[in-house]
Order: structure tokens, then sequence, then C-alpha cells
């Protein structure tokens, strides 16, 4: 990811940001959804483009921030609720840490664009938008209030247990439970969640852990303004997660993408003081051979799950799918070919992608086909489970 690379240039230095675009290069969880067509991987660009900006412009052209915030804005759902937190701490970063206390007045242009893009929005929601924004859980939520009642009946009833049990407690568990869960190293090194689907396989690898934890602790205590700045995009990072999920139950990768891109960060950070402190000992090449044999060995295993045990899983990209039409495009032409499906539309349609038989030629016959229902091409017929009788007379 060169954005990732280009920040941590600019918050640090080259070579801290070669390590970090390298580490971004071979993240699980970016190889993963940058395959895939989800309104995250723009939203997490156009958010990191802002930061970009922001961290290079001066003068007018911090106004050139305002496209891609507008971009990132409408990107992602989830991610609208921070939109305006993120782009304030990125500002006032900027403003104090950056331009060294100039261009007040182009900032502030810029964030009152952008409060007023988050006020359009608001008042011309419509009624599946006002639905979403529901979605957001506060303590009158009617889980949290399930909640406190399914407590409350299965406790031994005593004057102060309103005090003890009540929606703002629950509240606050659940917000603290969500939090927890994001940060499980088996959620992050592990096994991640349903939406990854890659099981057995974690968002990094295990080595990430260490150099994470190593990164933390050095920029916390060398570089401190900037240990707060990251901490606080972590923070927001987080927040779509925190206040979605009223059960606590687990994660949903998409509402934490924005928090990954950060962790990648803290990681090449950790990488390169690591080495840093070691620069002067012997057997530093030694050490810089073993990390790099680990690290290969881990991205030449996550490959493994990617490519020959993902695809089997079930629900996943319709692979089955995928095999079927394979062998049906096996089949001769003069033998008749049944194919048996609960949704045998759906399957006719599959088909048809997935083996490229649809084009000139075909088209005007396919279309007659979809019409009448019958879903069948030449030799092929696609029935529903309940016609097996049929297909056999």
């Amino acid at each position: 990811m060169p954005l990732v690379y280009l920040i941590t240039t600019k918050l640090f230095n080259k070579n801290t940001g070669l390590l970090v675009g390298l580490i971004a290069a071979i993240n699980p969880w970016l190889i993963f959804s940058g395959r895939t067509s989800y309104e995250i991987v723009p939203s997490v660009f156009f958010f990191l483009c802002i930061i970009y900006v922001l961290l290079i412009t001066k003068g007018w052209r911090i106004l050139l921030t305002f496209p891609f915030a507008l971009l990132a804005f409408y990107s992602y759902i989830g991610t609208k609720l921070i939109f305006l937190p993120f782009l304030g701490v990125t500002i006032i970063y900027a403003y104090f840490y950056v331009n060294k206390r100039k261009y007040l007045k182009q900032y502030l242009i810029l964030f009152i664009l952008a409060f007023a893009l988050t006020i359009f929005f608001l008042f011309r929601l419509n009624q599946v938008g006002r639905m979403r924004i529901s979605e957001i859980i506060t303590p009158n939520n009617p889980a949290i209030v399930e909640q406190v009642i399914q407590i409350r009946q299965a406790t031994i009833q005593y004057p102060f247990i309103s005090l003890f049990e009540n929606k703002f407690t629950v509240y606050a568990e659940v917000l603290i439970k969500n939090t927890t869960n994001i940060f499980s190293p088996t959620y992050l090194f592990v096994n991640a969640d349903y939406f990854f689907m890659q099981g057995g396989h974690g968002l990094f690898y295990y080595i990430d852990a260490f150099f994470l934890i190593f990164g933390i602790f050095w920029l916390f205590l060398k570089k401190r303004e900037t240990s707060v700045l990251l901490g606080l995009f972590i923070l927001l990072s987080i927040l779509p997660q925190i206040f979605h999920d009223p059960h606590a139950v687990g994660n949903f990768t998409p509402h934490n993408a924005l928090l990954i891109p950060f962790l990648v960060i803290l990681i090449g950070i950790g990488l390169t003081e690591f080495f840093e402190e070691f620069k002067n000992k012997k057997y530093i090449n030694l050490l810089a051979v073993l990390i790099g044999i680990i690290y290969l060995f881990s991205f030449l295993n996550f490959l493994n799950f990617y490519f020959f045990r993902f695809p089997l899983q079930e629900g996943t990209f319709e692979i089955q799918d995928r095999v079927l039409s394979k062998y049906i495009t096996l089949s001769q032409e003069d033998r008749k070919v049944n194919v048996y499906s609960s949704n045998r539309k759906s399957s006719f349609r599959d088909f048809l992608f997935y083996s490229n038989i649809y084009n000139k030629e075909s088209a005007m016959a396919l279309n007659k086909s979809f019409k009448s229902g019958s879903f069948s091409y030449k030799n092929i017929s696609f029935y529903g489970c309940e016609d097996i009788s049929k297909a056999n007379q």
C-alpha cells in the first residue's frame, strides 16, 4: 500500500517507510480485502489520502484535501461516524506540528466544508439511511434494555439491584467487551472473524505481535506527539465496531478496516527500531536473515490458506458454481445434461458467466430461455430440486 509508505516516510523517515511498505505488502488482511470490491477498500484509501495530503500541503493547497474527504465520506456508511473527528485530529496535528501554527484560515475553511457536508447528508437522509443510523447503539437500544431485563431476572433481588444492573452499566460493559474483542490476540493473530473466512489464520502474522509491542513502547518513549496522533487514529478507527454490536459477540472486520494500516505502521516502526538497537552487534546479519525467513514462511503459509483452503470453504465467492460450470462445459454435446439446484435461475446465470458462453451468437437463444423460464442451452437443462421427476421423463 503506497500511501502507508508515504505517510510513514513523512512522519518518520524513508527507511521506516520502506519496512512499513513491505509489511503492508504481505499483510493478510490487506491482501484479502485488496482483491475484493467491498466499499471499505476505497474508504480506507481516501481516509489515508486525507492524512497524506494534509501532511504535505501548505497555504491554499490545504483545500485540495476536500475532494479526498468528500470521497472518503461517501465511500462507506460505517466510517461516516468517524469522519469529522478523524479530519479534526489530522487538521490539529498538521496545524501544530507540520505547519507550525500557520494557515489557520485554510484549516478552518476545510473543516467548515466537511462539517457542512455532514449536515447536508443528515438532512437528506432517506428512510433506509435513518435505519442505518439507528444501528449506532445507545443505552436505550432495545438489545441493551433486553439484557438488563434478563440480568435482573437471573439475579437475587435486593434493594440496590437497580444501582448495579441498569442500562448504563450494561452499556458500558458492551462497549468494553467490543473494545477488548477488537484487540484480542486471537482475533488479530490467530483466527480473525467470519468475514475474513481464513479459518485458522489471523489478520496479522504471529511474529507481527512482537514488533507491534516493541513499536508501541518505542513510539511512546521517543516520539510522544506522534504516538498520541497514531493512538487517536487507532481509537477513532475502532469506533464503528464498538458502537455497532449491542451483544458484543465478535467482530466485523470491515468496521475495523481503518485500524489495520495504523497497526502495520506500528509493526514497521517496531521492526525498524529493533534493528537499530542491535545494528552494532556482530550477529545482526544472522538475526535479520532469521526474521526474514520467519516472515517468508508466514507469508507462504498465508498463501496456502488463501489459494488452497479458503476457496473450498462454504460461502466463499461461490467456488462450487465455478467447479460445476467447469464440469458442465466438459460434457459432450450429444449427451443430455440435467442440473438440479435449489435456485435454478441463479445456477443457470452463474453457469453462463463462469463458462463464458453468453456472446453474440448465443445471446438470442439464451434470452429466450430466460424469458420462457426453461433455463436451458443446447443439451444442458437446469431444474429445481422439486422437478426431478419431470427431468427424467
